[in-house]
């Protein structure tokens, strides 16, 4: 297939054949036909007039392809070679001259061509070999599940404490959880529970409780975080106003 466009001069209705033309008896129905022939040609990427590929086309073809009389699309054929914009071949093909030269046939073709080679390989890259069916052994878990490297009872006991401290300070507001922070809060716990055990965090959540949350948000990863800095059994210091000299260092939990 050809191209869906045609390169049309704007000052084509000045040029000096084309004025000629229209000044005959049926010269626009001509004019019609010579731009049919050159849409015809630019559709099958040719400068010859053909209805099929090798198949060149006649005067009835002609006229069946500009939608005019036979009569009127033969005399346009001859008023077109008598002015050098046609010329039939030795098979009687009407060739349009010049064509491929002010449509750039032969480049549109080339331009093609390569687009069509393009997409050949993309489509060869993309065929890949199918995956061999996956063996129907069980896969090795990791370090028997994520969640099962935190100590779940532990976990949930201390949580206890946490809002029970929480709820005591806040008149009764709940600490909330969602589903993301109750996993991340977990991994922070789970360490210090595993190195210090349940009691000596739960001792550690009342004594940070005791601190004044001015200096001390009430959440889990802060808490975490001044694990180290919390006195387990000690009455709270009187200035907290260098409190943060207890920080650990980070973001993580230090157990």
């Amino acid at each position: 297939m050809g191209a869906r466009w045609l390169k049309l001069d704007v000052g084509i209705l000045r040029d000096v054949k084309i004025m000629k033309i229209r000044r005959m008896e049926n010269g626009d129905t001509m004019f019609a036909c010579w731009i049919g022939l050159m849409c015809h040609a630019m559709e099958h990427g040719s400068d010859v007039v053909e209805i099929a590929d090798g198949v060149p086309a006649d005067v009835s073809d002609v006229a069946l392809i500009c939608d005019v009389d036979e009569s009127d699309a033969a005399r346009a054929l001859e008023v077109f070679e008598h002015l050098k914009m046609i010329e039939f071949d030795e098979s009687g093909a009407i060739r349009i001259t010049k064509l491929s030269a002010h449509q750039s046939i032969d480049q549109y073709n080339k331009k093609r061509e390569q687009a069509a080679e393009r997409q050949r390989r993309r489509r060869a890259k993309s065929v890949v070999e199918k995956p061999e069916p996956v063996s129907a052994q069980r896969k090795p878990a990791k370090a028997k599940n994520e969640e099962s490297t935190i100590p779940h009872s532990e976990c949930i006991e201390v949580e206890k404490a946490w809002d029970a401290a929480y709820m005591k300070e806040s008149k009764g507001e709940k600490y909330v959880r969602d589903k993301r922070t109750l996993f991340r809060d977990r991994e922070l716990l789970s360490p210090l529970i595993k190195a210090h055990g349940v009691d000596t965090v739960k001792k550690r959540i009342a004594a940070y409780f005791d601190q004044p949350a001015k200096y001390n948000l009430r959440t889990v990863p802060k808490f975490c975080e001044r694990y180290n800095g919390i006195p387990a059994t000690a009455p709270p210091p009187s200035d907290y106003s260098d409190w943060d000299d207890f920080d650990t260092g980070g973001d993580k939990c230090t157990a």
